[in-house]
């Protein structure tokens, strides 16, 4: 894979050699038939765009037939003839597992449409493939002369629908399955317990992660198929140690590297042509705070860091540029101009009350948030640390990025005496402390807000609270937080515990074969988020030992 920085004119950038692990590509045909239904042979697509010919083919009519008789003609090798007098014929096949890869089949006809896609879960026995508006399904048309298709892009599915929708002659479909694609990696430490659960949690991360390893790490195999700043630095982590592969890591370095804008910040999406770019403001402090995390996972390779540090630099001068009178930064959480060259920058912190329905309340934002500040806080800590260790120089204004002075202020403002909690926000009209979430208490700790007893006073009053009505709860991708707090505040006792109830929603589903994005499972989420592999984390004994952030209290201040 090559690639240019979407900052650089063309040219001014030359195309870099494909670093990461070569893709593991095989067939996988489809064996298992679980429906088969008399359709249509029109199935005309009214309108272009929001996932129209999937929208038809998840809410077709279906007259339901028995499944033996096309079991048997399949499994004969033989195939399965459409004759155009008996209407159109829909094919289900469950291929047993997420997996990635393209749809291809065999068919011969003269004439004739075929239409296919790949979903991830059924919904009243058929495949539910058009959720958040994406388009997974795609139309061929027989011609009599080529018989071997295979889409040219690929998506996550366990699931292969095919229906065939003969003209005037029949159609044979020959063969049909997904030629798969993952990384070609190995993990180094062979978990095995006799407890099922356990063994279950560590299969099905391991799964998710291998499922989603592409050219480079995938926040899913479906909708985005990209690199997020955030769940790309500790997928990166999770892959570095549990595979015993830092290619990805040091991937993910580069190119957020080259991403980066001439204003300091960069794309969540990294490889991604959105104008304006999407900038999620907590990403971009979370990719400094990455260098950090490499180093200490690499202390050898000093020549990585010495190349991050000036990108880091960068990113950290627009942090200075948004302190405000507070001493914090002040800057809108939601600036959304969506058009061409207009602005696009999101606080994000987490899920809830951004894209995603929830059954608890959401982050409350405001020009004044903690876990921005935290974010911050953790941010100036890890570029200290490293440009300490190689003796860097840097031109960062110390009295405005000052760590210790950020925490203080956080305190101060957003402690809440009668909750005991921290607030979210505080609300830019009547300067009133806002919102109440687990994801500002988990930074406040992270961040070093909150620190020695009072820290640890504050998370087991969380643990107590979490079922709380009022109070936001973590997606999967921000218990990689909440577990980090935990050690911090001397509750690592808990954290399998804990992990094992939050994620039991999932491992009891039988048809769980990849962590979903979201425990709530809304139709906008996709099954297989890697973000949510952290079970293998802490399965894995290094896992466990490695901190994500270093001590706040024993670093010093940038100088």
């Amino acid at each position: 894979m090559a690639y240019r920085s979407r900052s650089q004119t063309p040219g001014e950038h030359p195309l870099t050699a494909k670093t990461t692990p070569q893709l593991r590509e095989y067939a996988v045909p489809a064996q298992k038939l679980i429906a088969v239904a008399k359709v249509s042979t029109d199935a005309a697509i009214a309108e272009e765009g929001e996932g129209q010919l999937s929208k038809i083919l998840d809410t077709e009519a279906w007259e339901v037939l028995p499944i033996e008789a096309f079991q048997t003609k399949w499994d004969s090798g033989k195939g399965i003839t459409c004759e155009p007098e008996n209407g159109g014929l829909a094919l289900l096949f469950d291929l047993g597992e997420e997996m990635s890869g393209q749809t291809e089949f065999t068919i011969e006809a003269a004439s004739g449409t075929v239409d296919h896609y790949g979903a991830e879960l059924l919904r009243d026995g058929r495949p539910w493939a058009n959720r958040g508006n994406a388009e997974y399904a795609a139309r061929w048309t027989a011609s009599g002369r080529n018989p071997h298709f295979r889409t040219l892009n690929y998506n996550g599915f366990r699931y292969l629908l095919i229906v065939l929708r003969p003209n005037n002659a029949p159609m044979l479909l020959k063969e049909f399955g997904v030629w798969r694609r993952e990384a070609n990696i190995t993990p180094v430490f062979d978990y095995q317990s006799e407890n099922p659960e356990l063994q279950r949690m560590w299969d099905v991360s391991m799964r998710t992660l291998q499922v989603s390893t592409q050219e480079t790490c995938v926040d899913c195999p479906t909708r985005e198929q990209a690199l997020f700043i955030a769940d790309g630095l500790w997928n990166a982590l999770w892959i570095d140690k549990l595979y015993d592969e830092p290619s990805y890591f040091e991937h993910y370095l580069d190119v957020i590297a080259k991403a980066q804008n001439t204003n300091g910040l960069m794309p969540s999406s990294v490889f991604s042509s959105l104008n304006p770019p999407h900038y999620l403001l907590d990403f971009c402090l979370i990719f400094v705070w990455g260098v950090d995390v490499y180093h200490r996972a690499h202390p050898e390779r000093t020549d990585i860091i010495q190349k991050m540090l000036p990108v880091a630099e960068r990113t950290l001068r627009w942090y200075q540029d948004h302190i405000g009178p507070s001493g914090l930064i002040e800057t809108d959480p939601l600036g959304i101009e969506n058009y061409e060259g207009g602005r696009f920058e999101v606080v994000f912190i987490d899920h809830p009350s951004i894209w995603h329905t929830f059954s608890h309340p959401g982050i409350e934002r405001s020009r004044k948030q903690l876990g921005l500040n935290a974010y911050l806080a953790i941010a100036i800590d890890a570029f200290t640390a490293c440009a300490q260790s190689i003796d860097y120089t840097h031109t960062l204004d110390t009295s405005l990025l000052h760590a210790h002075e950020i925490r203080g202020i956080c305190h101060t403002l957003f402690f809440n005496e009668k909750t005991g909690y921290y607030a979210d926000c505080i609300d830019t009209e009547s300067g009133e402390l806002k919102g109440w979430s687990a994801q500002s208490q988990i930074l406040a700790v992270l961040g070093g807000v909150a620190k020695g007893d009072a820290a640890r006073q504050l998370m087991g009053q969380l643990i107590q609270d979490w079922q709380h009505p009022e109070i936001c709860r973590c997606t999967p991708y921000f218990w990689t937080y909440f577990a980090e707090a935990l050690i911090v505040t001397g509750y690592s006792d808990k954290i399998m515990p804990l992990i094992r109830k939050a994620w039991s929603i999932m491992t009891e589903d039988p048809d769980t074969t990849t962590w979903w994005e979201t425990f709530e499972g809304s139709d906008r989420n996709t099954r297989c988020h890697p973000w949510a592999a952290l079970p293998a984390w802490f399965l894995m004994p290094e896992g466990r030992d490695f901190r994500l952030c270093g001590n706040p209290s024993k670093r010093k201040q940038i100088k």
